[in-house]
């Protein structure tokens, strides 16, 4: 993580393109955002716009970042430290909540369909 401090932008694109392109738990949030929307049966406008929800839901961390950071400028770098610090800290109590957050969810949404 510390590696990552001094990257150019472009790097920085790049390497979180492949990152989270081959991150098997955003594969299995994307695959299942996907067979949300189909069972639902989406179709033109509804599909872009479920599909442009998911994309933004998924993003608004990132986007968020960015946002603070072209419109705060120096005084949030450090804002934007502190929290970077935090998530590096808690880096394992996050990905557990997280990871039991989907479980729970995805036993969940397995327990109501036992029920149809």
């Amino acid at each position: 993580m510390a590696s990552l401090d001094n990257v150019s932008a472009l790097r920085a694109l790049l390497l979180g393109a492949l990152l989270s392109g081959a991150n098997p738990k955003n594969l299995v949030l994307t695959a299942s955002a996907a067979t949300s929307i189909v069972e639902a049966g989406a179709h033109h406008v509804d599909l872009t716009v479920a599909i442009t929800v998911f994309v933004l839901v998924g993003s608004c961390t990132v986007l968020g970042a960015v946002i603070i950071h072209l419109v705060g400028g120096q005084r949030a770098a450090s804002f934007l430290d502190s929290v970077r610090q935090f998530m590096i800290t808690n880096s394992t109590v996050i990905t557990a909540m997280v990871l039991l957050l989907l479980g729970a969810n995805i036993l969940g949404d397995g327990l109501t369909g036992l029920g149809r």
